[in-house]
């Protein structure tokens, strides 16, 4: 077995994406950087573990998601054709990324230039991808399964 594989359910990765970007929001708020690299780059990977949740939980197996990498453009679309609907913004965003290779740039970038994402920017495209993510696996706002209990 892999060694990333246990625990690798739709509901742990997504928990992990989540402790990512809430690592993200502790790192804006408690800022002592010249740069917003760090922040970006938690964003980035939980947008990566939102995806590959959504993907585990279709039916992809270990070895697939991590054949993705870090290739966000083709997490969405194979995302996307298995019923993944994002929000306009959120797709429009992640290609704008891939072009402008930002999620490469932003783990080994020295000095930010005026075509980097902001860190609202890609604060904001992880929640999204978060959200949309969130309810196709029927989760609830804090990343717990919805338990549906049939009519009495």
């Amino acid at each position: 077995m892999i060694p990333e594989a246990e625990g690798a359910t739709p509901y742990g990765i997504f928990s992990l994406a989540d402790a990512y970007l809430y690592a993200a929001k502790d790192t804006l708020a408690n800022t002592r950087k010249l740069t917003g690299g760090p922040t970006r780059l938690l964003c980035y990977h939980a947008c990566e573990l939102y995806l590959k949740a959504f993907l585990r939980e279709r039916g992809e197996d270990i070895p697939t998601l991590r054949a993705y990498g870090h290739d966000l453009a083709a997490m969405l679309a194979s995302a996307e054709s298995k019923g993944l609907n994002p929000a306009r913004k959120a797709a429009v965003a992640i290609s704008e990324a891939v072009d402008r290779n930002d999620y490469v740039r932003v783990r080994y970038m020295v000095v930010e230039v005026e075509t980097d994402f902001t860190v609202d920017q890609v604060m904001a495209l992880a929640e999204r991808i978060r959200a949309c993510v969130r309810h196709a696996l029927g989760f609830e706002e804090f990343g717990t399964t919805v338990l549906y209990a049939p009519p009495a």
